[in-house]
């Protein structure tokens, strides 16, 4: 990992597309489709349900469905055991799909292509705000820095800027700041 993370676009929809401009499932392997790309999702209702469903909310404000069909049965997928109302999930190369009752939504079939984030569509979009506006500054207080956490490469003046704000944000912040340099890293067209 650098020492700075990479700054990944979020509004860029050819890698962060809403709903609307998901492949559908029968277009998936068309010759023009970008590699990869990840459907970002607010969870606003996990509906109670054999298997795993949720309503969520893409960056539109639109609400869809997400099921999971698994092997597994009703098993929760690990990915979603500590998924929470307004948390973020993100589902790579997300495909739309038409389920049996004439529901449109995206069906989900292996788990490792989700991740929940602990934090809400907003807050991830801020948090990616902050990496790229405050580089090279403290993440507390704004002065310079000359400490980064260890795991996500944020800065800090010191060490007391640094465990105030680990009792505070950094812990959700620094999971988040982690995927935002991984997506950032990621070849999206390999």
């Amino acid at each position: 990992m650098s020492s700075i993370p990479t700054a990944v676009d979020l509004e860029n929809e050819s890698i962060f597309p809403p709903f609307h401009n998901l492949p559908s499932e029968y277009l998936r392997k068309a010759p023009k489709l970008k590699s990869h790309w990840c459907f970002l999702a607010e969870i606003h209702e996990i509906v109670p349900y054999l298997r795993p469903m949720y309503t969520v909310k893409d960056k539109t404000g639109a609400e869809h469905l997400v099921v999971f069909y698994l092997d597994n049965g009703t098993r929760i997928p690990t990915a979603l055991e500590k998924s929470r109302k307004t948390y973020t999930m993100c589902i790579m190369d997300a495909v739309k799909h038409q389920f049996m009752d004439g529901q449109v939504g995206i069906r989900v079939e292996d788990e490792k292509s989700v991740k929940i984030l602990p934090c809400t569509l907003q807050q991830l979009f801020n948090i990616r705000d902050n990496i790229v506006n405050l580089q090279g500054v403290c993440n507390v207080c704004c002065g310079p820095s000359s400490l980064k956490c260890s795991k996500c490469k944020i800065s800090y003046c010191g060490k007391t800027c640094q465990l105030n704000d680990w009792n505070g944000w950094h812990k959700v912040e620094c999971k988040v700041a982690q995927q935002l340099s991984e997506w950032g890293a990621f070849d999206w067209d390999s």
